[in-house]
C-alpha cells in the first residue's frame, strides 16, 4: 500500500484598507486644423451617398506644423478651433499611417499624383473607423484605396502609437522609511530611444535626487530617487519635448461626439508630461508556520495540522487570511482556531486583526484516506478550461494565448492577442482578478473581465469589456497547491537521465509513470524527450524556485494528450 508524505502548504492574504492604482497620463496636446492640404473630390458608395473632398489636412500641434486625416464621416469639421489629443486609433488606421502618405513619401507603388495617393489613403482610413464600402469615382483612386485596405488587414496586427514618454515604474507601494526608485523613457514614433532628452521632474511632496536629467543611448534616464516626505500618496511629474506620434486621435476640446473626429499623420515634437503614483505604507511582517504531527501516516490515522501566522512587523496588521485546504486523501475531522473562523468547505481561515507582535493559532485534525486519494479523479479543476492560468501578476510584452487566459491580480499586456483559435461567442475569454493594463492587442471570441481596475488602450474585443468576479482564485490557488501536494508525493518509478543538453524521460509502467527532475536540470536543457509505453499516463513533478524550459519536446510511445 502506498504511503503518503504530508507537507506543508497554505498562503496568508493581509488586504490593507487603501489600494490606490495610478497610470501614466500624457498631457493633452492640441491640434488646430486649418486648411486642406493634399487631395481630391470623391464620391461614395453605399452607407454613405455624395462626395466629399478625401485627403489630409493643415494644422498646427502646439503651434507646429502637421498633416491630420478625418476619422468621422458623419460630422462636420471645425476650422481653426482647438481639438485636444484623445488617445490612440485603432491598428488597422495606425498602420496606414505608418507605412503611408503624408509619413512615407517615396513608395514604388503609390499613385503618381499625390493629391489621388491622399485620397486614397483617406478611403482605406475611412473603411476602418466608418465602415466606407468604397468610392464610386474616381477609378483609380478606388483600386489604390482597395489595395492600402487589403495591405493594413494582412499587417497591421496590434499596431499602436508608441508611447513616447514613459515614467518606469509608473506605480509602486513601499513601506514607510524606504526611497522609491524610477526611471524616464523616451522613444521616437518609431519606438527607437530618444538620446539627449532633457526631463523635468516634479513630486507633490519628499525630495527628489535630481529635478533635471537626460536620456543616453538607450533613451532612459539615470536611476531617480524619492525620499519619503509627510504625505503617503505622492504624484511625480515627468516632463520633456519629445515626438506626439502618427496615430494619435484628436477631437473637439468641446462637445467632442458633434463634431468630426482627427487623427494625427505626421509626428511633430511637443512639450509632454506624465505622471507616477507612489504610495508608502506602513510594513508589517507576518510569519506563516506549519507543522503536522506524523509525516508518514497510515490509512485511518487521525493527524493534526498545527498553523501559525505571527506579527513581527511594527504596524498592526488587519483583515488576515489564511488559507489551508486539505488535501485529497484526508478526511476533515475537526478544526480550533485560537481566533477567528475557519471554514472546512473553502479552507479558508478567516484571522481577522493581529496586532504587532501578536500571533494566532489554528490546529486541523484529519483522517487518512487512501481509497479516496486512489479514487480521485486528478484534474486542473477551474484551471482546466485555459491555456493559461496565473495565480498571481503576468506581464507580457509581446506574444499571444491561443485560448482562454486567466490571471490571479494583475495583468499587464502589450502587443497581445488571446483566444484567436477559438470558436465565436466563447464567452469570457481573458479574465483577470484585480487590475488589466492592456496597451494594444485584441481579444477574440469573447469578452474582457476585470475585478477592479483597467487601463486599456487601442485593444479590440470581440464581446463585451465589464467589471465583474467569475473566477475564485482564492480557491483555485488553493486546489491547484493542494493538487501539486498530492502529485509531488507519488513514488518515482521512472529513469531520467540528463547528457548533452538532453533531458530523457524513460517509464515502463503501462498505467503511470512517475518522474523526478530537477528544475535546473530543465533550465539548462536544450531538448527535452519522454518514453512511455502507449496509453499510459505520465506524471512529471519539477523541484526548483525559478525554472525555464526552452528547446524541443517530444514524446514517444504515449500520446501527448
Amino acid at each position: 500500500m502506498k504511503k503518503i508524505k504530508l507537507l506543508s502548504l497554505l498562503f496568508v492574504t493581509l488586504l490593507f484598507a487603501t489600494n490606490i492604482f495610478a497610470d501614466s497620463k500624457d498631457t493633452k496636446a492640441t491640434a488646430v486644423p486649418t486648411s486642406i492640404a493634399n487631395g481630391v473630390s470623391v464620391h461614395f458608395q453605399v452607407p454613405y451617398n455624395g462626395g466629399s473632398y478625401a485627403g489630409t489636412i493643415n494644422a498646427t500641434v502646439n503651434g507646429q506644423n502637421v498633416n491630420l486625416y478625418c476619422i468621422d464621416l458623419m460630422h462636420h469639421l471645425q476650422w481653426n478651433t482647438n481639438y485636444i489629443d484623445a488617445g490612440n486609433t485603432s491598428p488597422e488606421i495606425t498602420y496606414i499611417l505608418n507605412n503611408y502618405y503624408p509619413y512615407v513619401t517615396n513608395r514604388p507603388d503609390a499613385l503618381p499624383d499625390v493629391d489621388r495617393e491622399a485620397a486614397a489613403v483617406q478611403g482605406a482610413i475611412w473603411t476602418f473607423s466608418d465602415s466606407l464600402g468604397g468610392f464610386t469615382s474616381p477609378a483609380d483612386v478606388e483600386a489604390r484605396r482597395q489595395q492600402i485596405v487589403a495591405d493594413a488587414m494582412a499587417n497591421a496586427g496590434n499596431t499602436t502609437p508608441v508611447q513616447t514618454l514613459v515614467i518606469n515604474p509608473n506605480f509602486q507601494t513601499l513601506g514607510v522609511g524606504n526611497d522609491a526608485s524610477f526611471t524616464v523613457e523616451a522613444y521616437d514614433e518609431n519606438n527607437a530611444p530618444a538620446a539627449n532628452v532633457e526631463v523635468h521632474l516634479t513630486a507633490t511632496d519628499g525630495t527628489l535626487s535630481e529635478t533635471t536629467v537626460y536620456t543616453d543611448a538607450s533613451g532612459s534616464t539615470p536611476v531617480i530617487y524619492l525620499t519619503h516626505g509627510t504625505q503617503n500618496n505622492v504624484t511625480v511629474t515627468a516632463t520633456a519635448e519629445v515626438v506626439i506620434p502618427q496615430g494619435t486621435r484628436f477631437v473637439r476640446a468641446d462637445n467632442p461626439d458633434q463634431y468630426q473626429k482627427l487623427v494625427l499623420a505626421t509626428p511633430t515634437n511637443v512639450e509632454r508630461e506624465t505622471t507616477a503614483q507612489i504610495q508608502w505604507f506602513e510594513e508589517t511582517d507576518l510569519v506563516l508556520t506549519k507543522t503536522v504531527s506524523d509525516e508518514n501516516p497510515e490509512d485511518g490515522d487521525v493527524i493534526t495540522f498545527t498553523i501559525t501566522v505571527e506579527n513581527q512587523g511594527q504596524a498592526n496588521s488587519s483583515c488576515v487570511e489564511v488559507t489551508d485546504l486539505l488535501p485529497l486523501g484526508l478526511d476533515f475531522v475537526s478544526a480550533n482556531p485560537s481566533q477567528g473562523n475557519y471554514d472546512e468547505n473553502t479552507g479558508i481561515w478567516t484571522v481577522g486583526d493581529i496586532d504587532a507582535g501578536n500571533s494566532a493559532t489554528l490546529t486541523i485534525d484529519a483522517t487518512v484516506n487512501y481509497l479516496a486519494l486512489n479514487n480521485a479523479p486528478l484534474t486542473l479543476g477551474v484551471a482546466s478550461d485555459y491555456n493559461v492560468f496565473v495565480l498571481n501578476d503576468v506581464s507580457q510584452p509581446s506574444s499571444d494565448t491561443q485560448g482562454k487566459m486567466a490571471v490571479g491580480r494583475n495583468a499587464t499586456l502589450s502587443n497581445y492577442s488571446v483566444g484567436d483559435v477559438l470558436p465565436a461567442n466563447s464567452g469570457d475569454v481573458l479574465i483577470v482578478g484585480r487590475k488589466i493594463t492592456f496597451a494594444s492587442g485584441r481579444v477574440y471570441n469573447g469578452n474582457l473581465v476585470y475585478g477592479d481596475f483597467q487601463d486599456i488602450g487601442a485593444v479590440s474585443v470581440d464581446g463585451t469589456i465589464r467589471q465583474d468576479n467569475v473566477i475564485d482564485f482564492t480557491a483555485a490557488r488553493s486546489y491547484l497547491y493542494n493538487l501539486s501536494d498530492v502529485l509531488r508525493g507519488y513514488t518515482e518509478n521512472g529513469a531520467v537521465t540528463f547528457e548533452w543538453g538532453k533531458l530523457t524521460l524513460t517509464g515502463n509502467n503501462p498505467y503511470i509513470n512517475v518522474f523526478n527532475i530537477n528544475g535546473d536540470d530543465l533550465s539548462a536543457a536544450n531538448d527535452f524527450e519522454v518514453n512511455a509505453p502507449n496509453g499510459s499516463v505520465v506524471l512529471v513533478n519539477i523541484n526548483g524556485q525559478n525554472v525555464s524550459w526552452s528547446g524541443g519536446a517530444t514524446v514517444i510511445g504515449t500520446s501527448k494528450e
